[in-house]
């Protein structure tokens, strides 16, 4: 083959991994030898050597969605969809009605159902006030957010009750159970169970720990 210039050499526009070029080995006395392509399109090369086939994920898999309407096992959501999705779930210091959200126990039909909420830094702040007729002994809903049962328990977080269509003169204990999430309230400060019949009301607020 006739010597020629770098820049008179035919272009091959799709090399193979097999297809052999020169390089100039520099490690000591400067020498020229030959590499195949597949030799230097390598993850170490690249910078990748400590990361493994497993790990480097497709493109594809990224959600960047900011409302997770996916709901996938296999898509992983980005930075800014994480970040804008938290945002949209807990508005800080805005109000958001629970009351058709909620489960709740101990009535079989309302003539008041409120339960509201708001996110005060690391707190929950809920209001509430239930009132129908009861249908069984105990008063209940589920919390909006899991609350460190460690640091409240018990305290005296209903302002008003009525049992069985009789206003009481004190006011209700509450306890959190079920790990946290569950608000539950006695029709006095010695833990007494409701009737389960008549008019039955809870209403108070509380200001909450939310876990972390």
């Amino acid at each position: 083959m006739a010597d020629k210039k770098i820049t008179e050499l035919t272009e091959l526009e799709a090399p193979q991994s097999t297809d052999v070029l020169p390089i100039v080995d520099l490690s000591g006395t400067p020498i020229t030898k030959k590499v195949e392509v597949s030799n230097l399109v390598t993850k170490t090369l690249a910078g990748l050597g400590n990361v493994d086939n497993v790990q480097q994920m497709p493109l594809s898999y990224l959600d960047t969605d900011g409302a997770l309407a996916a709901n996938s096992d296999t898509k992983v959501p980005s930075q800014k969809a994480v970040k804008t999705y938290a945002d949209t779930k807990v508005s800080q210091g805005a109000w958001t009605d629970y009351s058709g959200i909620a489960t709740i126990t101990g009535w079989t039909s309302y003539t008041t159902k409120k339960i509201a909420y708001q996110v005060l830094g690391s707190f929950l702040y809920l209001v509430y006030d239930i009132q129908g007729t009861s249908n069984a002994t105990a008063a209940y809903f589920n919390l909006p957010f899991t609350v460190r049962q460690t640091d409240v328990v018990y305290f005296p977080g209903c302002a008003q009750v009525i049992d069985n269509g009789v206003n009481q003169v004190n006011a209700g204990l509450v306890n959190i159970e079920d790990s946290g999430n569950r608000f539950k309230v006695y029709k006095d400060m010695a833990g007494a169970a409701f009737t389960n019949s008549g008019t039955k009301r809870i209403s108070g607020w509380a200001l909450l720990p939310i876990a972390p």
